[in-house]
């Protein structure tokens, strides 16, 4: 990369530049060598050539103007095979700012010796003309005098007028700008740097007693002004950055293994940037799955894209503008070559250009593709290895899922989801709500707590959240695409994909079954008619389903023959809960049957509270006032249980009186929207509204 200096700085503190304003402008280009390979810096204005030598770890000033005349810039060097030229290929050009470094294919001759080379020039240079400014008029000392200066004063002041003279000269920024250029002889390729480690700085360190006397200066102004300190902080931090990211620069590539850089890319959110701690600069090797290439007739850029088996989700890739890089490190036929073939790439990790979505390698020059014998790096190698990312332990690797998209919330389901869900409908099953027992059930569930808790965590143990999440999308993908109610020939599909969910979501069919068994404890009369409704997929699912997402990368959509069906659990009856075993009362005085068995009805079982017996007739006198103080308690305990049964009873019967407008509003509008929600609320609205009566 390059560096660009102008304009005029001020020397405060510890602060080393000393660029002042002059009374004429001045642009200048430097060029540094960075690498290995002595470099020849090609200059040309108008019809003139000049070339300057650049040894590595050594700067030279190639350009100086006035003003911002532009220039063609090129750069030779002898290659691999002895033979001097100029570059076959420029990696991107730095930001000097608009325009002012562009492309360009300049033929001209270079004098080498007794001869003329054949060169071209690559760069066109067009620095912009340096800012003047006239200094104010608040600067002429004549322009201080009060308004009755005598003739003395004003004589005193023309002549310190013509004495600064210099005042009334216009000053002008001074334009640097920088290259720090790295050849590679083997590619003939050109890179440019941010930094050049190997070059000698223009700046002169400051001694240690001009340090002292700027740490004195920075007191002593930090005591006159407390902004002064905090300005001062700042610049210390921002140069502090500006060191760390250096070091970070010229670090060399490391490699990194798929099994660290996979998690850790997990872990990094979709606005995120690299992972913490990992390098700027990085080596990876992986199996090419696809090659996806911009038609020839694109309208936009003619990007490649390559994709590895390692991350079949598309998480990281390799991309580059065009195929001629590809082409010229692994042959014309690389687009059918390289697949199935292990590749290692060298580059900076981005994540702005290519098309996988969590990180890539933008691929600027040939030498950055080689082609290897195996994916694996070898066992001597360095490898990155994170701090802050657990390790992945042996065996299988874990289950990377796709976050959830509530854009797509029922075919984005995570496992963590699935397993909210399993847990909410054991509980309904073996621990149903307080509203939905007799005080009798309540008081059993109650003495009988860990148990109860145990058969949750039993019921929830008998399910996979992962596999329970999967199958609900291969169960959307099966119903959907053998059921396809988007289609205009086939409109009138949508029961059947609602029946297949049954069949094969676990978590609809699941979810019926606690429905049922709800509204048995409430003693509804359409228990059969209870079900949970089945996701119906919105536009943006449908297309993900039947044309394919982020899962689908590298392979062709293929909607499955056979659906995934439910587990074992769901296909026969239940076991029975504690509650149930138990044979406690309910409401109606009638058992209830866990999901999936028959509900007979029972003899009334005894109370499991035992009746207090009557005292005999020798103890009654005596316990007389202990009798009616505990026959008042009884009655008063009495009356409020009688109360408490009452409010049971109340907000069961509003229960069931919503519940069977939820069924009904379900039942008339299946499609679900708007439609459904008014019917609901219509209906509720109607049980709550009071009979008004005639006088």
């Amino acid at each position: 990369m390059a560096k660009l200096f102008f304009g005029a700085a001020l020397l405060i503190g510890l602060v080393n530049v000393s660029l002042s304003l002059h009374a004429q402008g001045s642009v200048s280009l430097s060029v540094c060598n960075a690498g290995n390979v002595a470099v020849d810096a090609l200059v040309g204005k108008e019809s003139h050539v000049v070339s300057s030598h650049i040894a590595p770890g050594t700067c030279a000033d190639v350009y100086s103007e006035h003003a911002g005349i532009r220039a063609y810039l090129g750069f030779a060097f002898v290659d691999s095979h002895g033979q001097w030229g100029t570059a076959h290929r420029l990696d991107l050009m730095p930001d000097f700012g608009l325009d002012v470094l562009t492309t360009a294919a300049q033929n001209v001759s270079v004098r080498r010796g007794n001869t003329d080379a054949p060169a071209q020039m690559q760069m066109l240079f067009r620095p912009r003309n340096p800012t003047c400014s006239s200094p104010p008029s608040s600067t002429y000392a004549e322009d201080h005098l009060p308004y009755n200066a005598t003739a003395a004063q004003r004589a005193i002041a023309a002549q310190q007028d013509r004495n600064n003279s210099s005042l009334s000269q216009p000053t002008c920024e001074p334009l640097g700008y920088t290259l720090n250029v790295v050849a590679y002889p083997d590619t003939r390729e050109v890179t440019f740097k941010e930094d050049c480690a190997k070059c000698r700085s223009k700046e002169t360190p400051l001694t240690a007693e001009q340090k002292a006397a700027g740490q004195q200066t920075v007191r002593a102004l930090s005591s006159i002004s407390p902004g002064f300190a905090g300005l001062v902080n700042r610049a210390d931090k921002e140069a502090a950055k500006e060191a760390k990211d250096r070091e970070e620069r010229l670090k060399p590539p490391q490699g990194i293994n798929w099994s660290d850089l996979l998690p850790a890319l997990k872990r990094v959110p979709m606005s995120g940037g690299r992972p913490p701690e990992m390098p700027q600069n990085i080596v990876i090797r992986g199996t090419v799955s696809r090659i996806e290439e911009a038609p020839a007739n694109a309208w936009s850029e003619h990007w490649v894209n390559v994709y590895f088996k390692e991350s079949p989700d598309a998480m990281f890739g390799v991309c580059a503008l065009g195929p001629e890089i590809f082409q010229d490190a692994l042959g014309a036929n690389f687009r059918t070559s390289m697949i199935g073939k292990p590749l290692e790439v060298v580059g900076e990790f981005q994540r702005y250009y290519c098309k996988e979505y969590k990180g890539s390698i933008r691929v600027t020059l040939s030498r950055q593709l080689h082609p290897v014998n195996t994916a694996q790096f070898d066992v001597a190698a360095t490898l990155w290895k994170p701090r802050d990312v657990p390790r992945l332990p042996a065996g299988p690797p874990p289950v990377l899922e796709n976050p959830y998209d509530p854009d797509m919330p029922g075919y984005s389901v995570t496992s963590k989801m699935a397993g909210s869900a399993l847990n909410g409908y054991c509980s309904g099953i073996y621990d149903p709500a307080e509203t939905l027992l007799t005080p009798e059930q309540s008081r059993f569930r109650n003495a009988n707590q860990a148990a109860v808790k145990a058969e949750v965590q039993k019921c929830v143990s008998r399910f996979d959240p992962v596999e329970v999440a999967a199958h609900r999308r291969i169960a959307m993908r099966y119903c959907l695409g053998n059921n396809d109610y988007t289609d205009r020939l086939h409109g009138g599909r949508i029961k059947p994909y609602v029946e297949c969910m049954y069949k094969n979501d676990t978590l609809t069919a699941f979810c019926t079954q606690e429905l049922k068994y709800r509204a048995e404890l409430q003693h509804m009369p359409n228990v059969a008619d209870q079900t949970c409704r089945a996701p119906i997929p919105n536009g943006r699912e449908i297309l993900v389903i039947l044309k394919g997402g982020h899962d689908d990368i590298g392979h062709p959509v293929v909607i499955p023959s056979t659906g995934p069906g439910l587990p074992a659990i769901l296909l026969s009856p239940m076991e029975p809960g504690i509650l149930q075993r138990a044979g406690v009362s309910t409401a109606n005085n009638r058992q209830v049957a866990a999901p999936g068995q028959s509900v007979q009805q029972a003899p009334k079982p005894a109370i499991l509270a035992q009746p207090v017996p009557a005292p005999s007739p020798s103890s009654a006198a005596p316990e007389a006032k202990a009798a009616r103080g505990q026959l008042d308690r009884a009655q008063m305990n009495a009356a409020a249980q009688q109360k408490r049964q009452q409010q049971i009873a109340e907000q069961r019967m509003q229960a069931k009186k919503y519940a069977a407008c939820k069924q009904q509003a379900v039942k008339d509008h299946p499609e679900g929207g708007g439609d459904l929600v008014k019917a609901y609320r219509s209906c509720i609205q109607a049980l709550t509204q009071r009979p008004t009566t005639s006088k």
